[in-house]
């Protein structure tokens, strides 16, 4: 059906050059490959487009393993099943540092790169809104300041790519956020200077919470919007007359029509959510249930990351062009909307195993304050508490940490979910526009036509399959199991009447203590 509608919307396109036709045969370079993103671009560039010469990815050692090992054992993931041996083989390991010089290449492996590689794709950033300030600042714009440096030694250069974030500017939410580089506070070249000229920078810059940060980071409600907006600046200034360009997505989920239900580690942003969700931990979501919630699928996210790249690729441009990939103005879906479809493919499609029969939420205020103390912060502490004390130790550090581990995420958040963003989207669609049928099909990122019902289904088998490993066709007995999980969970407000009504009638009238028993398991139902 979708792609009915878009042959049927596809006007005269430019023909001059497929994209295809674009990627044939040049090398390409990414960061952040082994990163939930940076995996489905991969994916995306070698099934897509087999002519590929050859893919570098930034690696490092790490926890033991070689950069070679990473790349194998990347490569082995399901993500990457339906390729032969001969496209794993183009994927090659350039072993580096971020944020170090030239990446800190080896002198051989930084002439082999200069010489060879065409598209830059810099995707490796800190996504943690609650990142230190000295961390996001030395991932997210010196690493961006060092990709910057290497691409502009290149000696076949026809384009580069920057990941940004839609949220870079969520400060101008009462505004029609545009598709342009907004003016940071502060010079990007001073807050570099903030860690690279001060070595006891951890100790010496602001820490989280404090008020120094906030007046540091000013308009910004974290630290990662922050340095994502000061990395477009440096792009901006240092890339006029480039071929660059910088995408902007929204919150990223997983994937929809390439490799569906694809959704890497789960521990990427809002996905983390859905991952405890589906097994029945994560019940309840804070703010307006009227609000949208601007969410994206992540091959959206890749395909309009690709068709930039071909785009800035094949033009003379005179500055950097910049695109939003997102949802809200286009095909709004509100929070009270996505916890209702939640709910919908959990029980259409429930996991093999569940701690609870999952269901999910929107409260705010007081209502939401009270559902988190009891339901997550008291089971938090109930799971932590007794391997301590029969350890006969003193009350836990680890679970005082847990729970303010727990409530900055929730925190973090907060900012997000009780405001509407209006992205502009002009400037992606008429990109999206140029491409011929064929590409505008294989390539699609115009959200119009995505089905959030449908879309939520595929999140969640894709949860329970590709994450946890269980299942991937839902059965009868998956079904059977969900609802008897229903009935256990009325028996326990069956218990907890007698449970109640017992202690309170050794003090009050019986009467008395059932009415009240009766009005206490009422309120915590409907809370």
């Amino acid at each position: 059906m979708e792609e009915n509608i878009l042959l049927k919307e596809t006007k005269q396109k430019d023909e001059k050059c497929s994209i295809a036709d674009f990627l044939a045969e040049q090398t390409i370079f990414i960061t952040g490959a082994t990163g939930f993103l940076g995996q489905v671009l991969l994916h995306q560039l070698l099934q897509a487009t087999p002519k590929i010469k050859k893919i570098f990815v930034l690696v490092r050692a790490k926890n033991g393993h070689s950069a070679d090992d990473r790349i194998k054992k990347l490569m082995s993931k399901s993500l990457f099943d339906e390729l032969d041996d001969e496209t794993k083989a183009k994927v090659l390991p350039a072993v580096g540092e971020l944020s170090e010089a030239d990446f800190a290449f080896k002198n051989q492996l930084l002439e082999t790169l200069l010489n060879e590689v065409n598209i830059v794709y810099h995707v490796a950033a800190t996504i943690k809104f609650n990142t230190f300030i000295g961390e996001a600042i030395k991932i997210n714009l010196i690493g961006t300041q060092v990709a910057i440096e290497f691409t502009k030694k290149l000696r076949h250069l026809k384009s580069f790519i920057y990941v940004s974030t839609a949220f870079c500017n969520s400060c101008y939410f009462n505004q029609g956020i545009q598709e342009k580089v907004y003016e940071a506070e502060y010079d990007p070249y001073n807050m570099i200077k903030l860690v690279t000229d001060n070595p006891n920078y951890k100790n010496d810059l602001p820490k989280l919470g404090t008020d120094e940060l906030k007046e540091l980071l000013k308009i910004h409600p974290n630290t990662y919007t922050f340095t994502k907006q000061l990395a477009e600046n440096l792009i901006k200034k240092e890339l006029e007359g480039y071929p660059a360009g910088i995408i902007r997505p929204s919150v990223v989920y997983g994937t929809y029509k390439s490799i569906p239900g694809w959704v890497g580690s789960a521990n990427n942003g809002h996905i983390g959510f859905v991952a405890g969700f589906s097994k029945g931990l994560f019940r309840t979501m804070g703010g307006d249930p009227k609000m949208i919630i601007d969410i994206i699928p992540c091959d959206y996210v890749v395909n309009s990351t690709i068709v930039l790249s071909w785009y800035v690729g094949t033009r003379t441009l005179k500055e950097v062009e910049v695109i939003h990939c997102t949802s809200g103005d286009i095909n709004p879906l509100t929070f009270g909307e996505y916890c209702t479809m939640l709910n919908n493919a959990t029980r259409k499609h429930p996991n093999d195993f569940i701690i609870c029969q999952p269901k999910v939420k929107v409260r705010n205020g007081l209502r939401y304050q009270l559902f988190i103390f009891l339901f997550h912060f008291i089971p938090a502490l109930i799971f932590w508490l007794p391997e301590h004390f029969l350890a006969f130790r003193k009350p836990p550090r680890k679970t005082i940490d847990y729970v303010r581990i727990f409530n900055n995420g929730i925190k973090a958040f907060d900012y997000f979910v009780n405001k509407n963003f209006h992205y502009q989207m002009s400037n992606a669609l008429r990109i999206l526009d140029c491409l011929n049928a064929e590409d505008a099909l294989e390539y699609n990122y115009n959200v119009k036509y995505c089905d959030w019902k449908e879309y939520m289904e595929v999140q969640i088998k894709g949860m329970r399959y590709f994450f946890y490993r269980e299942s991937k066709e839902t059965t009868k007995w998956h079904r059977i199991m969900y609802y008897m999980y229903g009935v256990v969970q009325f028996l326990w407000y069956v218990v907890g009447f007698f449970i109640i009504n017992i202690v309170l009638s050794t003090f009050i009238d019986p009467t008395i203590s059932s009415i009240i028993a009766i009005c206490i398991l009422i309120f915590i139902k409907w809370l």
